[in-house]
């Protein structure tokens, strides 16, 4: 003779219908999330040093969001980070360019090691920024290609006429601080306007 089949008791329904509201909470948070750059976002692209950049790009008349996404590409805002090629700092810049950079600042004390300092790194890769867009009257993807591969390779292309970017690596890089503008603006907007910025124009 069979047993007689226990029956759930109210607490254990209770239960299970409290999981399923939590799973289907749960999987509509994921699928709104996924769609929302804004709340998944931070997570992937970082905003740190957010009153240094703000402050340089507005000295500079640069887009706050563009000055981040130079430091995402090149450090992932890690401000001791250090190349192979020698460049350091948050944003990657060679002794030789920010020492050139701070003597046209009217500065007098560079030493290599201040470029591990976020101030004096964003103060002086900004600045070199302001200047290779006034040389490459204002285009941003040379201006980018100069930052990267410097500005000798970038006046040959030039000179040759040629419309691409002949370095992968450079071409890559341009293209990737473009992508990641946009996902700064997507994420966090103008979040730079609240102390009066300078809207600086490189679109």
């Amino acid at each position: 003779m069979g047993s007689t089949p226990t029956l759930p008791t109210n607490a254990e329904v209770s239960m299970k219908f409290f999981l399923f509201l939590m799973l289907l909470l749960g999987a509509a948070v994921l699928v709104y999330g996924a769609s929302e750059p804004r709340i998944w976002g931070p997570f992937f692209y970082p905003l740190q040093y957010r009153q240094t950049i703000q402050t340089y790009a507005r000295t500079n008349d640069l887009d706050s969001n563009l000055v981040a996404a130079v430091i995402y590409e090149e450090s992932r805002f890690n401000a001791g980070q250090q190349s192979r090629a020698g460049a350091i700092g948050l944003m990657q810049l060679l002794p030789t360019t920010a020492e050139s950079v701070s003597k046209s600042l009217g500065e007098s004390d560079f030493s290599t090691g201040t470029l591990l300092d976020p101030d004096r790194n964003v103060r002086y890769g900004t600045a070199y920024l302001k200047y290779l867009l006034g040389k490459y009257n204002g285009d941003l993807d040379w201006a980018l290609a100069a930052y990267n591969a410097g500005e000798t390779n970038v006046d040959s292309w030039l000179a040759e006429k040629r419309g691409d970017i002949p370095f992968p690596e450079t071409d890559s890089f341009v293209a990737e601080v473009k992508q990641s503008r946009k996902m700064y603006d997507t994420i966090y907007g103008n979040w730079y306007e609240g102390d009066g910025e300078t809207s600086g124009g490189q679109r």
